[in-house]
């Protein structure tokens, strides 16, 4: 049988709660009433119409939507948010996926820090292994305010990835 996530669609926006739930490990029943920041969302915001018919109050940010649009258009490095706003944030196939630069995601993992809510959670796949000692190397810096752990992904979607290992990054901010 073929998952929704198993074709062209899914990387260019085609991304729903299943494809979220099973690359992110999101529960969603926790997430009802609270508010979410989808990281690159893409044009069709899928995740974000299907997680709002169970009660998700989804925002949604990326490069490819357009500012008559009632989400965020932009970048994930430059949030137009203040502090502590967001319960949860959840980026798959965005951040850090697309980010080549240190430094990009760097600033982008300080963003995600600064508009996450004192344990709010923050959730990014898939995490390559180059990626996740980038990652690993930064986030030890905002030790002081963060915890987080990588969690190696199910065979079945690292085949999918054509990968032989990759993670989901799950980032718990601490109550200062």
């Amino acid at each position: 049988m073929r998952r929704e996530f198993e074709g062209a669609s899914f990387l260019t926006g085609g991304r729903g709660l299943l494809a979220y739930g099973e690359f992110l490990g999101i529960n969603f029943s926790e997430m009802k009433g609270k508010s979410v920041l989808e990281i690159g969302s893409g044009a069709y915001e899928k995740f974000k119409k299907e997680a709002t018919r169970i009660g998700i109050k989804v925002f949604s940010s990326s490069v490819h939507l357009n500012e008559a649009r009632p989400s965020f258009y932009g970048r994930a490095q430059e949030m137009p948010f203040g502090d502590n706003v967001f319960d949860y944030e959840v980026a798959l196939f965005s951040v850090p996926y697309y980010l080549d630069l240190k430094e990009e995601v760097k600033i982008t993992v300080a963003e995600v820090i600064r508009t996450l809510k004192p344990h709010g959670r923050a959730y990014f796949s898939p995490v390559l292994p180059g990626k996740k000692v980038i990652l690993d190397d930064i986030l030890k810096k905002f030790s002081d305010s963060i915890s987080y752990n990588f969690f190696p992904l199910p065979k079945s979607l690292t085949k999918l990835l054509r990968e032989k290992t990759a993670y989901r990054l799950v980032v718990t901010k601490k109550d200062k």
